[in-house]
């Protein structure tokens, strides 16, 4: 705390600048906390000399100059303040004052203009943002370098904040002591310990508003930092939590910090735990100086009162505390992060709100609707941090929140997003490593955003390339929201379009085993019903784990049958590969696995990762052919981000071997599933093939009578118990499990016990 700054008389300060630095000039003493600072103007240059606090250790001293030396090798144009040599070359000089006191002297380039405290009506966001942007980029400047004297007991380390406790009595208001001695103590247990774990390095620690320097030609940029004397080895986020301290802004809502946050952000950008633990800093800061003032002020009543603004400092601590909890959210919002999983947002607040602005029918899975803001691997994250093991969604197919897709995805967007009507790299190199995947028919991508769009633009190239203008689809299909898409489904009980004729889905579980011979007579009596109506198949689409349908065990020769009898008749066979590709069978595709050649794939919603990404793979006859008479462009198919996604998920199911993965654990989940069934009597059925698996729920084993009502209420069950499956079928009572492929052994023996416990609960 006894740190007052030396008084060495003017003229012994003239005296030694031209006896060390050869300079002269008029001087002006400047305001400093513990060193005695002079502003020297010459017929050269202005700077700053500066006599060293007579206890300031000389190795703090050569801290703050290597500092200032390493800044100027890493950004020269950034503004700061330079250190200048003696005239003997050396770093520093000596003063020794009239009581025989000898003082540390440097001489520094002068930083021109105002500080932001001296003209607050100029601190708009502009401004902040400016100032977070220019304190990233000095830590940046300042990364790689480290000096011993730099692990200093600073007494503005924000590390020894906890230290301060026992000076808290000097604060007169007993309200604001407790909000003093409450902040530094959460501090001291809970924040300090969490900082540990975060980027340390040597940081400037000091630039508040009175640190900032602002020119008065650009009153939206600051001109620069000053006053290097607080620097410290310590957690990054220390120095941004600096720098949104309110202090010095009186007039300033606690929300116009983010704006620092922001600018920040943009040239650093913060980790998530950073961002967690800044508002808790920054009233750690706030508490420090309260702290400090008073104590200073009870210290030394004699000397001019250290700071003046003690009580706007407790009415602004008072303030932000009773903000703090929104400040948390309000900062995550300003800088993107996500929504934090700690139960401090109001779900059924969301849920109003959602159906204000996407309607009041916006569909939900669960009565009690499910609110998630994080995923990672087979796990998803409720808002009130419980935890979902997730065996329903298909679409983070190497697992949410997979480090290598979310990389990819990252350093593409930071580096450019936009159409193929440009050439960049990775379009091509993705449709190279995906159609090496494939048949060497299947040669050539259209790339869209989604499993429907794919399909669409498989129906348009069917019609124009056959000439014809039927469909045939499964019983019970789905393939998409498109108006193509819902003339395709058959599943949601709309009438059938006059283009669509259905082909009945295999079923052995209820019917005789179905056959090849069975197959063929039903697609050719399908494309009969379309002749009476003047129509030939263009297309046959198909799922090859047909899941709409309720996914039945599909015989080896099935597809097969049906596919050659469509394209004998004239029309072309498109896979729907957007449930039964890329591994989720236990082989890369579905088509081949059951022995099908078709003549389009589409791809959707996995091959992306949760990225929107759609595919329509198909041969170069194909698509020369279509391409002659139809021009077809998607604006963002395609585009650099979507394409790095497809890539990375590439890398990973290759890197993990996730399509043998997706075999071996899907074997161990059919056993373990009939396993159940023995004693779980609505278990009527279990089929599927990989890590596709489906549950067929009966009310009675002998009359296989639909167990539809039970398994809504399944599905509420295994949700309240932590797991999260699906539902498809004719009759909504096939059990639908999808995990993703990077699934585990273990994670199989969690959801079974959570199934257990759940088909006992609905059972009873």
């Amino acid at each position: 705390m006894d740190r007052n700054p030396p008084q060495v008389p003017t003229e012994l300060i003239a005296s030694t600048l031209l006896k060390t630095y050869g300079l002269e000039g008029s001087l002006t003493e400047l305001d400093s906390e513990r060193d005695q600072n002079t502003r020297v103007v010459t017929a050269d240059g202005t700077y700053l000399f500066k006599v060293c606090n007579a206890d300031e250790d000389l190795e703090v001293i050569d801290l703050q100059i290597k500092a200032l030396h390493h800044i100027a090798a890493r950004d020269p144009e950034l503004p700061v303040p330079r250190a200048l040599p003696t005239l003997s070359g050396d770093d520093t000089g000596q003063l020794q004052d009239q009581d025989g006191t000898t003082y540390v002297v440097r001489l520094m380039s002068f930083v021109p203009g105002d500080t932001i405290r001296t003209h607050p009506e100029l601190d708009t966001p502009a401004l902040r943002r400016s100032s977070g942007a220019m304190l990233a980029r000095l830590d940046l400047a300042l990364r790689g370098f480290f000096h011993p004297a730099a692990n200093q007991d600073h007494p503005w380390a924000m590390a020894q904040m906890p230290k301060l406790l026992k000076y808290t009595e000097s604060i007169s208001d007993p309200s604001a002591r407790r909000n003093v001695e409450g902040i530094l103590e959460k501090v001291r247990d809970e924040v300090l310990p969490r900082t540990a774990r975060m980027r340390h390095q040597v940081v400037h620690q000091d630039a508040h508003t009175g640190n900032l320097v602002i020119a008065p030609s650009r009153p939206t940029e600051i001109a620069g930092i000053i006053d290097f004397g607080d620097m410290v080895y310590g957690p990054l986020i220390m120095d941004l939590a600096v720098a949104t301290d309110l202090t010095g802004r009186p007039s300033l809502s606690p929300e116009g910090l983010f704006d620092v946050a922001v600018g920040y952000d943009s040239v650093l950008p913060l980790e998530e735990g950073e961002v967690d633990v800044l508002v808790d800093l920054i009233l750690g800061r706030m508490a420090m100086t309260a702290t400090i003032v008073a104590a200073r002020n009870a210290l030394w009543p004699l000397v001019p009162a250290y700071h003046d603004y003690e009580v706007q400092l407790w009415s602004q601590i008072e303030t932000l505390l009773a903000t703090a909890p929104d400040m948390r959210i309000g900062l995550r919002r300003a800088t993107r992060f996500p929504m934090p999983i700690d139960g401090t947002l109001d779900s059924a607040k969301l849920r109003a709100e959602r159906e204000r602005v996407m309607g009041e029918k916006s569909p939900h899975f669960y009565k009690e609707t499910l609110h998630v803001e994080r995923g990672k691997g087979v796990w998803l994250y409720g808002s009130n941090g419980n935890k979902y093991l997730d065996f329903y969604n298909n679409v983070p197919t190497v697992g949410h929140g997979h480090p290598h897709v979310v990389n990819a995805v990252s350093r593409q967007l930071a580096a450019l997003n936009t159409h193929t009507r440009y050439l960049y790299n990775n379009s091509v190199e993705y449709a190279d490593r995906l159609t090496a995947t494939l048949g060497d028919d299947l040669d050539v991508c259209l790339f869209v955003n989604s499993g429907s769009e794919a399909n669409d633009v498989a129906w348009q190239i069917s019609q124009v390339v056959s000439g014809n203008a039927g469909l045939l689809v499964m019983h019970n299909a789905y393939h998409g929201i498109t108006q193509a898409g819902i003339d395709m489904t058959t599943a949601k009980g709309l009438d059938r379009a006059t283009h669509v004729e259905e082909i009945p889905a295999p079923d052995d579980y209820r019917r005789e085993m179905t056959t090849a011979t069975m197959a063929t007579s039903d697609t050719k009596a399908a494309i009969e019903r379309l002749a009476v109506r003047g129509m030939t198949p263009a297309a046959l689409i198909v799922d090859s784990a047909m899941c709409s349908s309720g996914i039945p065990d599909v015989p080896d020769d099935f597809l097969p049958a049906i596919a050659a009898t469509v394209q004998a008749a004239g029309g072309l066979v498109i896979a729907d590969e957007v449930q039964s590709g890329f591994g989720r069978l236990g082989a890369m595709w579905g088509h081949e696995l059951l022995g099908m050649r078709p003549d389009i794939v589409t791809l959707g919603k996995p091959v992306g990762n949760g990225h929107p990404l759609g595919v329509v793979i198909t041969s170069r006859a194909i698509l020369d052919e279509f391409q002659a008479q139809v021009r077809l462009f998607s604006t963002f198919g395609g585009n650099p981000v979507s394409c790095a996604a497809g890539l990375a998920v590439l890398d990973v199911m290759e890197r993990e071997g996730l399509v043998e993965n997706s075999r071996a654990m899907g074997e161990y989940l059919q056993e373990q599933l009939w396993k159940l069934a023995e004693t779980q009597p609505l278990i009527g059925d279990v089929r599927g093939r990989g890590l596709l698996g489906g549950l067929e729920l009966v009310t009675d084993r002998t009359t296989k009578e639909p167990a539809t009502a039970a398994t809504l209420e399944l599905l509420e069950v295994m949700r309240e118990n932590g797991a999260l499956v699906g539902k498809d079928g004719e009759h909504a009572h096939i059990l639908k499990l999808r995990p993703p492929l990077v699934t585990t052994s273990s994670d199989i023996d969690i959801f079974i016990a959570l199934l257990d416990r759940s088909l006992t609960t609905v059972s009873s």
